[in-house]
């Protein structure tokens, strides 16, 4: 709200895939609501990235990776696709390729699209996202 306030001109939120404010579980609901406090403020631009599992480096969470694992075998056989797990470097590179745009509005990007939209910011020297 500061920012949007100060006249800052364009915000991307990392929110997650499923959020909706009337989701009966707890993090997506409020994850919507969350979504929708951002949407209904006066940025130029808003961008939501809702991303399905987050691959984070050094997690601690102990069932985190053995969950990643078990979705990628899935994800080989054709199930959960929408779900596939992304690095946490490919969200950010997707959010600043957003906040960089022209692009003027609303805008929400989801699990697959989010690989796309991150691609511009590769380079020969840079890591696969």
């Amino acid at each position: 709200k500061a920012a949007a306030e100060n006249k800052v001109a364009r915000y991307v939120l990392v929110s997650s895939l499923g959020a909706n404010q009337q989701s009966p579980v707890f993090y997506l609901k409020l994850k919507g609501a969350l979504d929708e406090a951002v949407k209904a403020l006066a940025f130029k631009y808003k961008g939501i990235v809702r991303p399905a599992s987050l691959i984070r480096k050094n997690t601690t969470r102990p069932l985190e990776k053995p969950a990643i694992a078990l979705v990628k075998l899935l994800n080989t056989v054709g199930l959960f696709r929408s779900n596939k797990p992304i690095k946490t470097e490919t969200v950010a590179a997707a959010m600043i390729n957003m906040a960089k745009s022209e692009t003027v509005g609303y805008e929400v990007v989801t699990g697959p699209e989010i690989f796309p939209a991150a691609l511009s910011t590769r380079n020969a020297e840079s890591k696969e996202l």
